[in-house]
């Protein structure tokens, strides 16, 4: 009993250590910037993911699948960007890759950057003894996260699309004189899965490469969790408000910009958690840490001293 009191314990001084951290940083005040950059950067991200794609591969179906995705992870968001989205991808073949195609493709990444340097440096300032980054490197490693971005999702896309194969031609199946590696319901639960496992995957990459520090595996490994639950239960709670009361109530206030405050309301609460979860793994760095190490990173750190490091008390 006296452990699960401890424990108990521990785990309400470390939610009000992230969130005393997380309201430290502004983290309210940086998800709703993050938010505004997300309504200018999900279009250019899009177009830079589907059209190279489309072109190369020759492959329509992969726009609806990409759109599938956008509608899972980003809820409302069919009504800011589908028909915008039905427009741009028809402008795809060999004048994508002219000098001016080349070109409108750099413009592009730029535009997407915006969201994900936003992201870098919050995720960064997260962590009291990193040093910050000049703005040059944080577009920089918003580029690489557009790249991870688009290779996990284009395996996540395949592994679903393989599954799905599988899970129809298993379904045809009668009484079959082979063991099977998966039943129809194992198929089907790894199809619920994928998705979740793409978003911790990705949340951890994030937490564990992105702050200009140390980071240990089990630290990311815990932000990305919770960010992965919470924001599954957090898109939940919003599909059933926006879809039941939100919608129509945002609609009689807002008119036809209802479902671009509802999208940007959804991002709101998106980088909220995002950057929760990064508070959370710096919380859990401080409170385990040996004191002593905390100390010596803070000293190679650039910058002031933030009120977050332990002070040794005077003899």
């Amino acid at each position: 009993m006296n452990f699960l009191w401890q424990r108990i314990k521990y785990l309400a001084a470390l939610g009000w250590g992230t969130w005393n951290r997380f309201s430290e940083v502004k983290g309210s005040e940086a998800a709703a910037a993050i938010a505004y950059y997300a309504l200018f950067s999900l279009i250019p991200l899009l177009v830079l993911v589907i059209v190279p794609s489309s072109t190369l591969l020759g492959r329509p179906e992969i726009y609806a699948k990409i759109m599938s995705y956008t509608r899972e992870f980003l809820p409302t968001s069919e009504y800011v960007i589908q028909a915008t989205m039905d427009k741009l991808v028809l402008i795809k073949g060999d004048s994508f890759w002219t000098l001016g195609g080349l070109f409108g493709f750099g413009a592009l990444l730029w535009s997407a950057t915006g969201v994900f340097a936003g992201l870098a440096q919050n995720i960064n300032q997260a962590w009291y003894q990193a040093s910050p980054r000049t703005f040059l490197i944080e577009r920089a490693i918003a580029v690489m996260m557009i790249a991870f971005l688009t290779v996990l999702l284009g395996v996540t896309i395949i592994l679903t699309t393989v599954l799905q194969f599988y899970l129809g031609w298993l379904s045809k199946q009668q009484n079959p004189h082979i063991l099977m590696p998966f039943e129809q319901k194992s198929t089907a639960l790894l199809l619920v899965l994928i998705p979740l496992l793409f978003t911790f995957t990705f949340f951890f990459l994030m937490y564990r490469f992105i702050p200009n520090t140390q980071v240990y595996w089990r630290e990311a490994a815990w932000g990305a969790l919770f960010s992965t639950v919470f924001g599954e239960f957090t898109k939940t709670a919003f599909v059933l408000w926006y879809f039941f009361l939100g919608a129509e109530g945002l609609q009689n206030v807002y008119g036809g910009m209802s479902a671009v405050v509802g999208f940007m309301f959804w991002m709101y609460l998106s980088s909220m958690i995002i950057l929760l979860g990064a508070n959370l793994s710096a919380t859990l760095a401080f409170t385990n840490r040996p004191p002593e190490t905390l100390m010596q990173e803070q000293k190679a750190a650039q910058g002031p001293i933030n009120i977050f490091v332990p002070i040794e008390k005077k003899k």
